[in-house]
C-alpha cells in the first residue's frame, strides 16, 4: 500500500488561489449578465442568457487549462473570437485555434444560439476575463469546471432564491484530499484481489463534474503503464441527475485523457455512453451491469426536503427500497442500498456519507442490510463538520466488501486540526495506530446493527459500563425531560425587545416591522444561543396567550384582555390555523401542549447541540425555546444545584461525548433519549451524602470546576485520572 496519497487532482495548487479565481469569474459573470439584460434588443429568458454566458466562461476555462498544460500560445482574447455572434460559433473558433480542443469540446454543451450584445461581448473578452486569469499565476486544476459549476448553482443569475437548485440536488462536491484518499484506498484494495486494471468496471453513481472518475483515470493510467496493460478508461462509468454537470464531466474527462495522451485519435473514448444523465435510484439505471468498485459521495437530501420538492419520489422510494420503508431516511442510505445490489461478489463500495447513520435510529435498516450482505472493512470518521467546505455535516468514509459477512473493522477517528491530507496519509499506512492521540481501532460491529455502531475502545466501553452501574437513569427520577416551547410559527410569536434612549421598550418582528403589544401578554423566552448563566439574558419575548397556571385563554377572553395581541395574531390566522395543532387547541395557541409544566421554577436547560459544561439553571417565568432541552424537577429528592454540577462535570461530559452523535469539534447532538439515560447517583451511603454536600458547597463558593470534577469522580467510584 502507498505511504502517501497520490496527487490526482492537482492538490498542490493553493485552494485560496482557486477560490479567488472563481470569485473573480463570478463577478465577471454578474457584470456581463447585467450588461446583457440591460440591452432590450437582446431581451431573452434569464435562463437562456445565463446558459450562454456560463458556456462562454467554461470555454475560457478550457482554453486556459489547455494553454497552461500544453505550453502553446493559445490566446483567450483573439479579435476574431470577440466578433463571434453566438456561443457555438466561439466554440468552433476555439477548436480551430487549438487542435487538441477538437476532441474534447462537446458541441452540444455550447449549442445555445443566443446572440451577444456588442457591449457585453467587449466587456467579457476585452477587459474583465483576461484580468481575472492574469491574477491567477498557477496551473488551473483539473477540477476547475466543477468548482465553477458549484458557484453557478449557488449563485443563479435569474433567481431570487440563491442556492435553491443546489440544495434541491444536494450538490456538495467532495474535497480533493478526500477524493485522492478514497481512490487510492479502494484501488489498492481491489488490486490485492488480482483483477487486472483494464478489467475493472468502476462506477460513480452521482458523479457531478467527474472528480472521482478523473482521479481514477489518472491512477489507473500510471498502473497500466507500469504493468504494460491496456488502458482501463473505457470501463469507467458515471451518472448524475444534473445534465449540466454531466456535460462538464465529459469535458473534464476529455481534458484529463488528453493530458495523459489516453483515448485520443484514432480511437477516442466516447464519454457520451459512459457518462449519462440519469437518476441512479431509478429502477432501470445500471440494472444490466455489475461493478468491481462503486465510489463517490452521494447527495445529502433528507426525506423532509424530498416531501417538499417531489412527494411522488418519496412514495416510489418507500415502495422500492428497504431503507426507506419506515421512518426517516436520507438519500445517501438508498444510494448505499442500491450500490450493494450492483456490486459483483467480492466487489467494493467506498462512499463518503453523513456519519449520523452509524448510531441513529433511522440508520438501523441500512446498518442491518450492510451487516447481512457485506463486511465493513474500514470506517473513517471526522471530527470537523467542515470537511466539505460548503456544507456543515459530519462525514464518515466507509469501505465495504460485498459477500464477506462479519470480520473486524478498522476504525479511525480524524481529529480537527492540521491539514486533513496529513491525517489521511497516515491512515494509508497499515501500521498506523493513532492520529494526534486518537487511537486507530480494530472493532467488531454488531451483527444486526440495531443498536448502532459505536466503534469504541475497550477502555471506553468499560467506563460506560461502570457509569451505568453507578447511577439511576435520569428519566426514572422525579423529573420531566423534554424539549422547550414549540410555537410552530416562530416568526409570528417570537419578537425582539429593544430599549430606546428614553428607556422605553418597543418590539420588532423578524422582518423588521415595529409593533406594540400588551406587556402582560409577553414572556421572556430563552434560546440556545442566549442561555449563558441560566439567567433571562435574552432580547426575545414570546406571545403567551395563557393564564398564570398555563391554561389556554378562551378566544373571547383573549380578545377582551389583549386587544392589540389578538388583532396582531388574527392578521396571521390563516397561517396559524394551518399548523399541526392538537384537538381542542385554539388557533392562537402554542404548539406545545404541556405549557403548565414549563412554568416550573426549577429547570435545568441545555442546548440540543451541546458543548462542554453547557448545562444551566433557568429561573421561574422564563420560557425555553425548543432549541433547548429542559429537565424540569419536581419535589425535593434531587437538588437542582447538585444536578447541574454533576451534568457539567468532566465525568458526565465524557459519558455524553461517548454516547452522543458529533456535531463538529467539541459539540454533540443532545437528544431526549440520551438525556433520559444519563446515570445520576442518588446518595445512599453516608460517604455519598457527604460528597453530595461538598459538591453543593462548591457551587455556593463558585469553586474551580476541577475540584468538583474530582468529587464527582469519587462519587461514581472512578479513579481521578479516568475522566
Amino acid at each position: 500500500m502507498n505511504l502517501t496519497i497520490p496527487n490526482l487532482l492537482d492538490h498542490q495548487i493553493p485552494r485560496d488561489d482557486v477560490a479567488s479565481l472563481i470569485t473573480r469569474l463570478g463577478c465577471v459573470r454578474q457584470e456581463v449578465y447585467d450588461c446583457w439584460t440591460a440591452d432590450r434588443r437582446n431581451a431573452r429568458t434569464g435562463k437562456a442568457i445565463q446558459r450562454a454566458l456560463d458556456d462562454a466562461l467554461v470555454l475560457a476555462l478550457v482554453l486556459q487549462y489547455l494553454r497552461r498544460r500544453s505550453g502553446s500560445n493559445i490566446s483567450i482574447t483573439p479579435n476574431s473570437w470577440a466578433q463571434q455572434g453566438s456561443v457555438s460559433q466561439m466554440a468552433s473558433l476555439a477548436a480551430s485555434m487549438a487542435p487538441q480542443a477538437q476532441q474534447i469540446l462537446l458541441d452540444r454543451a455550447f449549442a445555445n444560439k443566443c446572440r451577444w450584445p456588442e457591449h457585453a461581448r467587449s466587456l467579457l473578452f476585452g477587459d474583465c476575463l483576461p484580468a481575472a486569469f492574469k491574477s491567477f499565476v498557477g496551473n488551473l486544476p483539473i477540477t476547475i469546471l466543477g468548482d465553477f459549476h458549484q458557484m453557478c448553482l449557488s449563485r443563479p443569475l435569474d433567481s431570487s432564491r440563491p442556492g435553491h437548485e443546489r440544495r434541491q440536488k444536494g450538490a456538495h462536491y467532495t474535497p480533493a484530499s478526500l477524493v485522492d484518499y478514497m481512490v487510492a484506498r479502494s484501488l489498492d484494495a481491489i488490486s490485492a484481489d488480482g483483477i487486472e486494471p483494464h478489467q475493472r468496471h468502476i462506477l460513480d453513481p452521482s458523479c457531478g463534474c467527474g472528480a472521482f472518475l478523473i482521479a481514477i483515470l489518472r491512477y489507473l493510467s500510471k498502473e497500466a503503464r507500469r504493468l504494460g496493460a491496456p488502458h482501463p478508461s473505457r470501463r469507467l462509468y458515471g451518472s448524475d441527475i444534473d445534465s449540466r454537470a454531466i456535460d462538464l464531466a465529459r469535458l473534464s474527462l476529455g481534458m484529463a485523457a488528453w493530458s495523459l495522451n489516453v483515448g485520443c485519435s484514432p480511437n477516442p473514448i466516447c464519454w457520451d455512453r459512459n457518462l449519462v444523465e440519469r437518476d441512479f435510484l431509478a429502477r432501470s439505471t445500471w440494472e444490466s451491469r455489475k461493478f468491481d468498485l462503486i465510489i463517490g459521495g452521494p447527495p445529502f437530501i433528507r426525506v423532509e426536503q424530498l416531501h417538499d420538492s417531489d412527494p411522488r419520489k418519496v412514495a416510489a422510494y418507500r415502495a422500492r427500497y428497504r431503507a426507506a420503508q419506515s421512518g426517516q431516511f436520507d438519500l445517501y442510505m438508498l444510494f448505499m442500498e442500491k450500490a450493494i445490489g450492483l456490486l459483483r461478489p467480492g466487489g467494493r463500495l467506498i462512499i463518503s456519507v453523513s456519519s449520523s447513520f452509524l448510531r441513529s435510529r433511522s440508520g438501523a435498516t441500512i446498518r442491518g442490510l450492510l451487516a447481512e450482505n457485506c463486511r465493513v472493512e474500514e470506517i473513517i470518521e471526522f471530527e470537523s463538520s467542515n470537511i466539505y467546505p460548503d456544507a456543515s455535516v459530519q462525514i464518515a468514509v466507509l469501505l465495504i466488501r460485498k459477500g464477506e459477512v462479519g470480520g473486524r473493522t478498522r476504525y479511525g477517528f480524524v481529529p480537527d486540526g492540521r491539514p486533513i491530507r496529513q491525517h489521511l496519509e497516515r491512515l494509508l499506512r497499515p501500521s498506523c495506530k493513532s492520529l494526534q492521540g486518537s487511537e486507530v481501532l480494530s472493532v467488531e460491529l454488531p451483527e444486526d446493527g440495531r443498536d448502532g455502531w459505536s466503534c469504541r475502545s475497550p477502555r471506553d466501553e468499560s467506563f460506560l459500563r461502570r457509569m451505568d452501574a453507578a447511577g439511576s437513569p435520569l428519566g426514572t427520577l422525579p423529573v420531566h425531560v423534554s424539549l422547550g416551547m414549540c410555537t410552530g410559527a416562530d416568526d409570528i410569536f417570537i419578537l425582539r425587545a429593544h430599549r430606546d434612549a428614553n428607556g422605553e421598550t418597543y418590539l420588532t418582528t423578524r422582518s423588521g416591522g415595529q409593533i406594540q403589544l400588551e406587556e402582560a401578554l409577553l414572556r421572556p423566552i430563552l434560546r440556545a444561543r442566549h442561555s449563558r448563566n441560566g439567567l433571562p439574558d435574552t432580547p426575545y419575548v414570546c406571545i403567551f396567550p395563557y393564564d398564570s397556571n398555563g391554561a389556554s385563554l378562551g378566544e373571547g377572553s383573549f380578545r377582551r384582555r389583549y386587544p392589540l395581541g389578538y388583532q396582531y395574531l388574527h392578521a396571521h390566522r390563516a397561517r396559524l390555523t394551518s399548523r399541526r395543532l392538537c384537538p381542542g387547541q385554539p388557533w392562537f395557541a402554542l404548539r406545545k401542549v404541556d405549557v403548565a409544566c414549563h412554568l416550573a421554577r426549577h429547570k435545568v436547560v441545555a442546548p440540543t447541540t451541546l458543548g462542554v459544561r453547557g448545562f444551566r439553571l433557568n429561573t421561574e417565568g422564563v420560557l425555553c425555546h425548543h432549541s433547548l432541552l429542559t429537565i424540569i424537577l419536581s419535589g425535593t429528592k434531587v437538588d437542582p444545584r447538585y444536578l447541574v454540577s454533576v451534568l457539567n462535570s468532566s465525568v458526565l461530559w465524557r459519558y455524553i461525548s461517548l454516547r452522543a452523535p458529533r456535531m463538529g469539534a467539541g459539540r454533540f447532538a443532545f437528544r431526549l433519549g440520551l438525556a433520559s439515560h444519563i446515570p445520576i447517583v442518588l446518595p445512599q451511603t453516608a460517604s455519598q451524602r457527604s460528597l453530595v454536600k461538598q459538591i453543593i458547597k462548591q457551587v455556593r463558593q463558585e469553586a474551580q470546576p476541577e475540584s468538583t470534577d474530582r468529587l464527582v469522580a469519587e462519587l461514581y467510584g472512578l479513579p481521578h485520572s479516568d475522566p
